[in-house]
């Protein structure tokens, strides 16, 4: 035997296997570890590619740009220590970068070629792919002018901010200060003409603080657009924003603002015939409409009750906020942005892994607490960007885009939801139900009816106002560069006063806010389209429902599912596909006459409507919904005039089965009240719904869910401090009941 054959004999064969990867033998421990460091690095970077990655990386990257902006947005609209103007700017800029940048847009075109999508990510990928696009500037130029238009725009902001803004008391001499909310409220409100006069030449100042460098911003606003193919500035914002042209927008505002000039001059005429010449004077007007009825009406708007009011009106319409918490600024002073607003620091989405990311929110109001009619302004800030805050808290989708407040949603699609929910102010079975003096007085039927009729005739002046605002911003974009200077914008905003509002504005157009800031710069046409479509919407719901106030009877009637369509809809594409915005219904109620043919079945209505919904029904009424709860110890039912002790007992047959209502027990009453006896849950008194940090309700003080699915309500300290000093003096409970824990 030869010593090869001998060798193979004494010597195992070699393994014949191989790597089922790379096809590589592991005979040498040395080829299977770097074969198996080949196929690890394979497998990340096959999974970087696919399109969940993608989303998944996008979706990080964008929610930490887009709070990293929010927050510096806060603090400078609040006025808050340590606000920087220029962190503001450069996270503007980071964010717009992000945008904008023409590598994420195409990461996304390439991962919709996958031809194994799943629905959702292709649902995923289509909107981040129509986000990008609002944004995309390849030309450098354009980047360059985006970045010196965020300081610019910060740098204004600021200075607004920082004016000295008031009026000279013509009875001292003194100046006084105050915020342009403070000087229309005083316009509303004060019987001295001298006065109201005063703190309109005080409004009228902010236009000449803010021209100059307003106009720069005109300027390179339109230099921008135009670079990226638009006609104007007011043409790119509403293309992005609301998907067709601004042609085509004002081709659905002419008609209106044709169909409403006579109205408006009938109603002028009207005014100066009964309350004289000096009564359509812009410092008269509010106050000739409103001046009486509003200080008879303020006891039944008390400032202190305005958020558990607002609680207790979305509690009755089934509006949850899916665990959001939310930051409320609510009081005005020194140095704050003058006009409300809600922004979302945290958008609401849903993670890949089914994850649920819940809102944050930041809102504010300009109320001044010892002012008349701070409690009603407080309030109807409140259902309004309380409602954009219950929108985009349920829009439930797999990207954070989905749910933001910029281009592409539409504004006026957004605008609907929360004036839908601010029209309940003046509804007349609202007030019955919620409009109540500290005392638990019922506001009184023959004061709701003076006010509509001391205000309807003349409610064409507020649609009026609105179009002054698209109609100006749309004619300084289209004047030639070298026009765009102070005095001639000025004389433009004077002259759009007179022609479209019939004189002077009492709100000067160069003092409205929103035309200063990039977001809300040429969009306040959303409001006048949203208002008209809030009627559709109304006209839907009592169709179908017959009622409105605390209707959550049915799944389509609650209202968050009928506000998070989707996040990001175009009314343009939707009215396609269903009813366009319409006039007519809009332009009926305008031109009907109080107590005449049309309007006198909606003043019979709202009587009928405001005795059913009245607060402190008789528990045992048998007429529908008359469950609601009272304030008084002994009340008639408006319904059906029974009388009995104000509250629901246990016997109650209207009686809500599901769960135990309370007139102020918000939070507990979607988690915690299933989980208690209803007779021991139940208070009709003044008791605090601010969430226990304890997870104990402080009403029967049982223990609860610590996982309230309802809103975490986050209030300033101070305004916190001043609701819960006033709960205890109405509440019927014992005092160890109704004890506030410290924790709160």
């Amino acid at each position: 035997m030869t010593a090869e054959i001998m060798l193979k004999t004494l010597l195992p064969a070699r393994p014949s296997y191989s790597c089922v990867l790379c096809r590589r033998s592991p005979f040498r421990r040395l080829s299977t570890i770097k074969c198996r460091t080949r196929a690890m690095a394979s497998a990340v970077a096959s999974e970087r590619e696919s399109p969940a990655y993608v989303v998944r990386q996008l979706n990080e990257q964008y929610e930490k740009a887009h709070k990293a902006f929010e927050d510096n947005f806060w603090a400078t609209k609040m006025n808050l220590t340590g606000n920087s103007s220029a962190a503001l700017a450069q996270t503007k800029t980071d964010y717009d970068t992000f945008l904008g940048d023409a590598q994420n847009l195409q990461a996304v075109r390439d991962a919709l070629q996958d031809t194994q999508l799943t629905p959702q990510l292709r649902k995923n990928l289509e909107i981040m792919q129509k986000t990008f696009l609002c944004y995309i500037t390849e030309d450098p130029k354009a980047t360059a002018m985006k970045e010196k238009l965020n300081q610019l725009e910060a740098d204004l902001g600021q200075s607004r901010n920082q004016m000295s803004l008031g009026y000279t008391n013509p009875s001292t001499g003194k100046f006084m200060k105050a915020s342009s909310v403070q000087l229309r409220n005083t316009m509303r409100t004060d019987s001295s003409e001298d006065v109201r006069k005063a703190c309109w030449e005080g409004m009228r100042t902010v236009g000449p603080h803010v021209a100059a460098q307003f106009c720069e911003i005109v300027k390179l606003r339109n230099k921008l657009a135009r670079n990226l193919g638009y006609e104007d500035f007011y043409d790119y914002k509403v293309k992005t924003a609301e998907g067709f042209s601004k042609r085509e927008l004002f081709q659905k505002l002419a008609p209106l603002e044709e169909a409403t000039r006579p109205l408006m001059a009938q109603a002028r005429k009207a005014l100066a015939q009964s309350k004289g010449q000096s009564a359509v004077q812009p410092w008269n007007i509010s106050y000739s409409l409103s001046g009486d009825i509003e200080r008879e009406m303020d006891p039944y708007f008390p400032f202190e009750e305005a958020v558990d009011v607002w609680a207790r009106t979305f509690a009755g319409l089934g509006i949850q906020y899916k665990g959001a918490r939310m930051r409320l600024d609510l009081c005005d002073r020194p140095g704050k942005y003058s006009n409300g607003f809600c922004h979302w620091p945290q958008p609401a989405w849903r993670r890949d892994n089914g994850e649920w990311v819940a809102s944050e929110a930041n809102f504010t109001s300009l109320a001044t607490p010892n002012a008349i009619g701070s409690g009603k302004t407080a309030l109807n800030t409140l259902l309004h960007e309380g409602g954009h805050a219950a929108h985009f808290a349920n829009i439930d989708q797999g990207s954070p885009m989905f749910s933001q407040e910029r281009a592409p949603t539409s504004v006026a699609y957004a605008e609907n939801q929360s004036m839908f929910l601010d029209s309940f102010i003046d509804d007349a079975a609202w007030k019955g139900r919620y409009a109540l003096s500290r005392e638990g007085e019922v506001i009184p039927w023959e004061l709701i009816k003076r006010g509509i009729e001391a205000s309807h005739p003349f409610s064409v002046f507020t649609v009026r106002s609105m179009l002054a605002v698209p109609f100006f911003e749309k004619a300084v974009y289209e004047l030639p560069e070298e026009q765009v200077i102070p005095e001639a914008v000025t004389a433009l905003a004077d002259s759009i006063e007179k022609d479209v509002e019939g004189g002077l504005a009492g709100r000067p157009l160069m003092s409205v806010p929103h035309i200063l800031a990039d977001e809300s710069s040429a969009y306040y046409h959303a409001y006048v389209l949203a208002e008209m479509s809030v009627h559709q919407t109304r006209a839907h719901f009592k169709r179908k429902y017959g009622a409105l106030v605390d209707n959550d009877k049915d799944a389509h009637w609650k209202v968050l599912q009928f506000l998070a369509l989707a996040g990001p809809c175009i009314v343009y594409s939707l009215s396609k596909k269903g009813k366009d915005v319409q006039q007519n219904g809009f332009l009926r109620r305008l031109s009907s006459v109080v107590g005449g043919q049309g309007f006198g079945g909606d003043i019979l209505a709202a009587r009928q409507w405001c005795s059913l919904f009245r607060a402190g029904a008789a528990a045992d009424c048998t007429a529908p919904l008359c469950w609601c709860l009272g304030q008084q110890a002994q009340t008639k039912c408006g319904q059906c005039g029974a009388t009995g002790r104000a509250g629901l007992p246990a016997s109650c047959t209207n009686r809500p089965k599901d769960q135990a209502r309370s007139a102020s027990f918000f939070l507990v009453m979607h988690s915690c009240s299933m989980k208690m006896k209803p007779s021991n849950c139940f208070c009709h008194g003044k008791s605090a719904w601010f969430r226990c940090l304890s997870s104990i309700c402080f009403v029967c003080r049982h223990s609860c869910c610590a996982k309230l699915e309802t809103l975490l309500f986050l209030l300033v300290h101070n305004l916190c401090n001043l609701l819960l000093s006033s709960l205890r003096h109405n509440c019927s409970w014992p005092a160890q009941r109704c004890a506030v824990p410290s924790s709160v």
